[in-house]
């Protein structure tokens, strides 16, 4: 036999059985992901990411809340004052307590939260050394604040946000509150964007990060 019928010998089927285990292994992968064995993101050998807080089901589900208020609210002077809330904007966890304008955690780990509100510009302008706080509160107790001096030029009206991270239990409860100094009362306003009419303050957010 020639060199060449030998080299032709050699390599001419080589491609064929390649084609051929090549399709008999997807043909394999395909009856695995049918049947359930592993995920097509596993078998692409890509890291399976979770969507959400792990069920007792095993399955994923997305958890959080945003709540929000449709009207303006009081603050008086040197008082702590809850802030209302009376709707949400979506809330996959049964989280919102519209009785305690509060939300309750049903699923536990760690969680990012986030408060607004919207101050009225204040008449008279309060004097200097005067605050404006705003603060995320669990089970009662504050866990998270920010606090602004009243001073602003022209007093427009003035947005005021906190935000923490924090480890959570169930039955854990979350509200925002609001407290000023300014010998006046003074006003959370009430305040909405957009076409949608969507609430831009106040706000109370609590999102779910890992167990």
């Amino acid at each position: 036999m020639s060199p060449e019928c030998r080299s032709a010998s050699l390599l001419g089927p080589q491609p064929r059985r390649r084609a051929w285990t090549t399709g008999r292994a997807l043909a394999s992968l395909a009856l695995v992901l049918a049947a359930g064995v592993v995920s097509p993101a596993m078998a692409s050998g890509h890291p399976v990411g979770a969507t959400g807080a792990t069920r007792a089901s095993g399955t994923f589900a997305n958890v959080g809340a945003s709540i929000f208020a449709d009207s303006s609210q009081t603050i008086p002077t040197n008082i702590p004052t809850k802030i209302n809330f009376t709707g949400a904007d979506f809330d996959t966890d049964l989280m919102f307590d519209p009785m305690n304008s509060a939300l309750v955690v049903h699923t536990a780990g760690r969680y990012l939260l986030e408060g607004r509100i919207l101050w009225a510009n204040l008449i008279p302008i309060p004097a200097e050394g005067a605050n404006r706080e705003l603060l995320i509160n669990l089970n009662g107790n504050a866990i998270a604040g920010d606090a602004q001096n009243t001073v602003d030029p022209g007093g427009f009206e003035l947005s005021q946000d906190v935000s923490t991270i924090v480890q959570l239990n169930v039955d854990d409860v979350i509200s925002l509150s609001a407290f000023q100094t300014t010998g006046h009362d003074a006003t959370s306003l009430h305040s909405s964007g957009g076409m949608s009419g969507k609430t831009l303050a106040p706000q109370l957010v609590a999102e779910w990060l890992a167990p």
